[in-house]
């Protein structure tokens, strides 16, 4: 069975923190493996990497990152 790789916050979560779509990074092994094209694809797309989280622009964004990356 695959690992989940990120868990979506829940609106409350993203309104409370002023952001508005994040992600955690939860499979840490498949993230470090990738890092290089990771790195490159949310800088292409204007996504924020901030230690173990991503923040994203808006919601098309997101369903990108996640079509992409799931």
């Amino acid at each position: 069975m695959a690992k989940q790789r990120f868990i979506v916050a829940q609106p409350e979560v993203c309104e409370s923190l002023g952001i508005p779509f994040i992600i955690m990074l939860a499979d840490i092994s498949f993230w470090t493996k990738n890092y290089e094209a990771f790195n490159e694809w949310c800088e292409q797309h204007n996504a924020k990497i901030q230690g173990m989280t991503v923040q994203f622009p808006d919601a098309n964004t997101l369903t990108a990152f996640a079509l992409r990356w799931s």
